[in-house]
């Protein structure tokens, strides 16, 4: 099969993509994969603006003022004053202060941009790094041994401290696993 940008060279990257307007496959070689960034993974999602996201959920770009059709007390960002209705009309905060400040609307809002995923759930490249896996197996760990703090189960906690030192040695040598 011929790569889908170049015509040349035989496809070995698939690249599927959900979008709004649904599944798109690319069939790409490497090199034209490398120059459109097309195959590489990246533990941060693109970007998209708040009026994007509304325009396309909704099929029209000025649909931010018909989603809240009640004005509720605006909340204002101490350091630059920007409103909630601001940020979602503009779709980017005004600063590092506005997480913080709109933090309980944010959830609801991120999760319908991620289509009620936290972290990617597709497949990956074979090249994907396995630092990235040891990461996010720590961070798993961690979030799990505070919880068992939480529910006073403590021996529990201390076997996932363990396990979660384990992985941040394997991670700091380099990915490789000594005890397998």
């Amino acid at each position: 099969m011929l790569c889908d940008s170049c015509q040349a060279r035989e496809a070995t990257v698939f690249v599927t993509k959900e979008t709004m307007d649904g599944r798109k496959e690319y069939q790409l070689c490497e090199k034209c994969a490398f120059e459109s960034n097309e195959g590489k993974y990246s533990m941060q999602p693109q970007p998209m603006t708040m009026q994007q996201f509304l325009g396309n959920w909704f099929g029209q770009p000025e649909t931010v003022s018909k989603v809240r059709p009640y004005q509720e007390a605006s909340i204002l960002c101490t350091n630059c004053q920007m409103s909630y209705e601001q940020f979602l009309k503009k779709g980017r905060f005004g600063c590092e202060q506005c997480y913080e400040t709109f933090s309980e609307q944010l959830p609801n809002v991120f999760n319908k941009l991620h289509n009620g995923h936290e972290r990617h759930i597709g497949k990956v490249p074979a090249y994907y790094p396995e630092a990235f896996a040891l990461e996010r197996k720590i961070k798993e760990v961690r979030e799990q041994m505070n919880e068992a703090v939480k529910e006073e189960r403590f021996e529990d906690a201390a076997m996932l401290r363990d396990e979660a030192i384990r992985l941040e040695t394997q991670l700091s040598s380099g990915g490789d696993s000594n005890d397998n």
